[in-house]
Parts: structure tokens; sequence; C-alpha cells
């Protein structure tokens, strides 16, 4: 199954290297996270002497880099999601199955070079924060171990959470135009709406990430590991203080397990769902 692995690998890596949406898949989130960044620090600055007005900025800026991640990676994975549907369009992956390709290897084959594609735009932001560091960027340089630790766990769940809206789509222009809006606002912000009503609910702690993983990495990203100690406690005392709730979550080991959870279902959904409609659809097309 190695040999396959390594088939569809090289398939894709010479397929998207020719194709501009190696662009639009590497550019576009390094264009939305620096924007979002820019943003967070210009709109949210650390003022001397305020610390209520500082420790909202402070929440503030990182929801606001959680907002623009958010929709960085839902923009981006609509590359994936229709070069996934054009696949099926032109019959190329059951053609392949037919041809003996086994289904996990494909899908193996498709992960691991979806997760290079994925990772490296953060990781040239990582490095070129890490190459010029600032006082502005300080935040992001005392955070790198646990940022780094949940994009690359979210990049397990996210993925296989693509390629399962792929199956919902049967042209790739169609992918391409509303899976990014389907995706952030279905799965993002209509469903964090009432983390603004009730922030510090259990339900809305515990229950909200489990929606989808775009909704576990913005609860990771307002961690207590993300935010520090320091700031998590003086929130806490701000909102008592002050009655300003804000949505934290306590530790982040909770969101990061639930995207390990959602990595597993996602990718056994996708492994099922791919077997059914080839075995019920598109064989019947093959064979006819």
């Amino acid at each position: 199954m190695s040999t396959q692995i390594k088939h569809v690998f090289i398939k894709k890596f010479k397929t998207t290297i020719r194709s501009p949406s190696i662009f639009f898949s590497i550019m576009l989130p390094i264009i939305f996270i620096v924007i979002g960044v820019i943003i967070a620090l210009e709109a949210f600055p650390v003022v001397p002497n305020d610390q209520k007005t500082t420790i909202i900025n402070t929440w503030s800026r990182y929801y606001t880099w959680s907002t623009f991640m958010c929709l960085a990676f839902a923009f981006n994975t609509a590359s994936y999601c229709g070069s996934l549907v054009k696949e099926r369009e032109i019959s190329f992956k059951y053609l392949s199955y037919v041809m003996g390709m086994k289904k996990p290897a494909y899908w193996i084959g498709t992960i691991l070079f979806d997760l290079l594609q994925f990772c490296l735009p953060f990781s040239i932001i990582f490095l070129v924060i890490g190459c010029f560091p600032s006082d502005q960027n300080a935040a992001f340089v005392a955070s790198f171990g646990w940022l780094a630790l949940t994009l690359i766990v979210f990049s397990f769940s996210f993925l296989p959470f693509t390629y399962l809206w792929s199956f919902a789509f049967d042209k790739a222009a169609s992918a391409f135009r509303f899976y990014p809006f389907l995706v952030y606002f279905g799965f993002f912000v209509i469903p964090e709406i009432p983390m603004f009503f009730w922030p510090d609910s259990p339900a809305i702690i515990y229950v909200l990430p489990i929606v989808s993983p775009l909704l576990s990495l913005n609860a990771c990203m307002l961690s207590k590991q993300m935010l520090g100690s320091e700031n998590y406690n003086l929130i806490s005392v701000i909102s008592n203080t002050y009655d300003i709730q804000f949505f934290t979550q306590p530790a982040i080991w909770y969101p990061l397990i639930i995207l390990l959870a959602q990595a597993i279902i996602f990718f056994v959904l996708v492994l099922v769902l791919d077997n059914l409609k080839f075995n019920l659809n598109d064989r019947m097309d093959l064979d006819s």
C-alpha cells in the first residue's frame, strides 16, 4: 500500500504545482492572517495605566486572530474540496479504484499532501515572526508552542472535515464558489453567536467546540494556555469587577482532544461514504 500512497502523493504534487491554485492555497492564508494580526495590533493596543482596557483589548486581539485564521482556512481549503470533486467529475479516483488502488491508500496519500500544503503558510508566518521579533508580536512568540500544536492538530481534523463536504457537491465549480461561505458562516459565525450572550455558560464552553473544527480552534485560541495564566486570571477579575463577561476556555486540552476525536471520526466517515458512493453509484456508471 505504501507504493500506492507514494503514487497518489506524487500525482497530486505534479497536478498542483502546475495549477494556479497553488498560489491560492499558500498565499491566501498568509494574507488573511497577516491582515488579522495588523488589525488586532492596531485596533486593540496595550493601554498603559489602564488595566481594564488592556485586558479587554488582549482578549479582543486573540479573538480577532482566531476569526481571521478561521476565515483563511475556510477559503483556503476550498481548493482541496474542489480538487476532490474535480477528480470525481473526470472519474480519475474511481478508475484508480477499478485498476486496483486501495481506498485507504488514496485518502492517506491525499491527506499527506494536503497537510504539507496546509502547514506551509503558517510555517512561513512563524519563521518570519521568529526572525523579526518585536514588542508587538511578543504575544505570538510567547505562545508559539501552543499555537503550533493547535494548528497541527487542527489540520488533522479540518482536512477530513473538508473531504466530507466534497461528497455534497457534484461540480467542482460549485464547491469553489459555495464551500468557503457555507463552512465559515454555517460552522463558525452563526454557531458562535450564543457565545456573546452566554459566554460563561458551561454548555457553551463544552458544547461549542464539538460543533466544528473551526469552533474548536477558536476555543484553543481563547484558552488559558494561549492567553497566558496572568491574562486569564485578570480577565476573571475584570469580569467580576465590571460585570463584563468573556468567553474563555479553562484548559486548551479539551478542544485539542475534541479536534483529535473529530479527526478520527471524520476520516472514518470519509472512508465509509467513499465506499458507499463507489459501490452504489460510480461502479454502476463504470460498468455501463
